[in-house]
């Protein structure tokens, strides 16, 4: 689709070119200025594309001479094969990939090129051209063909792989299967792991392959599968897999999606292969959790007291502090490994219990306080506050014994970001995006600042603070979070009454500054405005209105204020409803009635990624409080709302990208 966007520039685009640039080109002998001979590379290079496209190979011909040094003569070139595509040959291919193999582009061509002699089965082209720089399910079952590679290693990491089915490894699950070296536990975990990934479809073709006795469970698995009343089936299941460790463990822990209470009265008479049995024990805990944390806890800790996974005892520390209970969390961090008791969460939930447990000792926890402030990161930050202290920020400016480059010094460090830069003029930004990453790879860390300064001089404020992410200049404050929209976001704080540094991380976390984001959900702009709800209560709102940035921090901000008045003017919880709806924040409030502080209640959210979002909403406040020079007052985000209101809000709320 990307490539298409080169194969066939718009017809406006096009003539105004044309009618432009032509007359003025020719006109005067006069030498071009840099913008004239750019256009007029960029005409020459559109009319490359047409002459191939018309089969005016001659002409075209003529004009890839003239454009030897065109940053996008590999694209064009590319174009011109996959164009003639039917009629072209390995040497061909071959030649090209002698040029650009290790570009983008390249590495497109050699994939399209690997994936016809999938079709064709040509095995021996497929080997000549695998360079092994491409790397996904569909090539690397086509791989596993080519070489007829049946290693045990192999045939386990590729037959347990649930996410997607290419044609090449239906091929070679065909193989495999036909020549039997697929054996019946093979079988059976496959068959457990398209039903935990709900495509009963491919178990049900699978099911034949089964023997007998795997047969007789499955049967009664997709029953329950393909059934509205799981929980029955399941239970008949169940009955049948009392007795033997292979099958139990998937029948009790879909048992648990339904009926978590029924799940752990009758976990004690099931048998559970050993390897299986913590993550067992942590799937039925963590669904009971959602009806009653106690009594989760109580059954994690009869049924395993001295667990050995970190991700159980994380699990029952998290459960604790649920229930406010210090002296459990004290002593299950006490159980992690030395190394994992180090780390700044588990530093701070340490110290946080020994404060709560000898608030009038604080010889036990200040000092502890004072050295995990040093760190920026989110728990540095909450232990500052404890401390009474300021976060140390360390931040850090390009040094000046360097200029910066811009402009077309900055394009000439790297064939990649000259092409980025011309993608970027043909509208063609995630073939933009993926060039200029690659040409970041290798620069020095100035050339980097200036690569992520010129970006952002650009308006494209997203690529410049992904280029700094990209090579860890975590310290570059002012890139990594930049404090652009500053009227509009001035605005829409004086109108709602919000605090600006709340507000611009919420942009930060929301859409990285990029206005014209649009995530798969429909979200759109600066604040990810999830369209159709919205567009429910504003009939003629479009997508072109909301990336208007004023118009899109006016509408999120309508949300974001009902939000902080339904939580008591509390940032984290208003921040994590608006991304997520607030339901779900219903939901954990309830289950954490018991706890008076945010970063306790945020500690047990039961998803890692909405954790880590309202984590980075906090972080990313007090940064840009520190920026913006209007420090956020951190006792308040604190404090959990004496009660949640009662009225509900419209559930217009804001869809957002993956959390950064």
């Amino acid at each position: 689709m990307l490539t298409d966007l080169l194969k066939w520039p718009s017809a406006l685009f096009y003539s105004c070119l044309l009618l432009i640039y032509t007359p003025l080109l020719w006109a005067t002998n006069s030498p071009m200025t840099t913008i004239e001979h750019n256009n007029f590379m960029r005409l020459q290079y559109i009319k490359a594309i047409k002459a191939s496209q018309s089969d005016e190979l001659g002409l075209y011909q003529q004009y890839v001479n003239t454009l030897k040094q065109y940053p996008l003569l590999p694209y064009l070139q590319y174009s011109h094969l996959t164009e003639h595509f039917d009629s072209i040959n390995n040497q061909d291919v071959d030649n090209f990939l002698q040029l650009y193999g290790d570009t983008i582009i390249g590495n497109k061509l050699r994939y399209i090129w690997l994936m016809q002699a999938v079709k064709e089965k040509n095995w021996q082209r497929f080997k000549a051209f695998d360079s092994g720089s491409v790397e996904n399910d569909e090539i690397d079952c086509a791989r596993a063909l080519a070489n007829n590679d049946s290693h045990p290693k192999t045939i386990t990491r590729l037959w347990l792989r649930f996410s997607n089915n290419p044609v090449s490894c239906q091929i070679l699950y065909s193989h495999w299967l036909q020549y039997g070296v697929i054996n019946e536990d093979l079988v059976w975990q496959r068959f457990i792991g398209l039903l935990s990934s709900n495509q009963n479809d491919r178990a049900e073709q699978l099911f034949f392959f089964l023997n007998q006795q795997d047969q007789q469970y499955g049967a009664t698995l997709l029953n329950a599968a393909k059934n509205s009343g799981h929980e029955t089936a399941v239970i008949d299941y169940l009955a049948l897999a009392v007795a033997d460790e292979k099958y139990s463990a998937f029948g009790i822990k879909k048992l648990a999606e339904h009926s978590p209470i029924l799940a752990i009265e009758l976990y004690p008479n099931l048998r559970i292969a050993e390897q299986e049995q913590e993550i067992t024990q942590f799937y039925l805990a963590w669904h009971l959790a959602e009806h009653s944390p106690e009594k989760a806890y109580q059954w994690l800790q009869a049924t395993n007291e001295k667990a050995a996974s970190t991700q159980l005892i994380g699990y029952k520390i998290r459960l604790a502090l649920s229930t406010n209970n210090w002296p459990r969390v004290e002593q299950h961090i006490q159980q992690l490994p030395a190394s994992e008791q180090q780390t700044p969460r588990w530093q701070y939930w340490l110290l946080r219990s020994r404060q709560k447990m000898l608030p009038l000792q604080p010889k036990q926890w200040q000092a502890g306080y004072v050295a995990l402030s040093q760190q920026r990161n989110y728990y540095g930050l909450l232990a500052a506050y404890r401390a009474g202290k300021n976060l140390n920020f360390n931040q850090q400016t390009p040094v000046t014994n360097e200029p910066l480059l811009t402009g077309h010094g900055l394009l000439q460090l790297s064939p990649p970001l000259r092409r980025a830069a011309e993608l970027s003029f043909f509208g063609a930004e995630e073939l933009a995006a993926l060039e200029w990453r690659q040409g970041i790879d290798g620069l020095t860390t100035q050339q980097v600042l200036s690569a992520a300064q010129t970006a952002a001089d650009n308006g494209d404020y997203r690529r410049s603070i992904e280029t700094i992410i990209q090579a860890k200049l975590w310290d570059y404050l002012g890139l990594r979070f930049p404090r652009h929209y500053q009227a509009e976001v001035a605005k829409t704080s004086r109108l709602f009454n919000l605090e600006q540094p709340w507000l611009f991380a919420l942009i930060r976390q929301e859409s990285l500054f990029d206005a014209n984001a649009l995530s798969a959900n429909g979200a759109v702009g600066l604040l990810q405005l999830y369209l159709p709800k919205l567009a429910k209560s504003n009939s003629l709102l479009q997508q072109a209105v909301l990336t208007d940035p004023e118009t899109n921090l006016y509408l999120g901000g309508t949300q974001l204020e009902q939000l902080l008045d339904k939580y008591q003017q509390n940032y984290p919880l208003a921040a994590i409803a608006y991304h997520l709806g607030t339901q779900p924040v219903e939901r954990w409030l309830r289950n954490a009635e018991e706890i008076a502080d945010v970063d306790q209640w945020i500690e047990t959210i039961p998803h890692k990624k909405y954790r880590r979002y309202t984590q980075n909403i906090i972080t990313f406040s007090a940064i840009y409080g520190h920026l913006i020079g209007s420090n956020i007052d951190l006792s308040v985000a604190m404090i959990m709302p004496e009660k949640p209101a009662e009225a509900s809000l419209n559930e217009t709320t804001a869809k957002a990208t993956t959390p950064r």
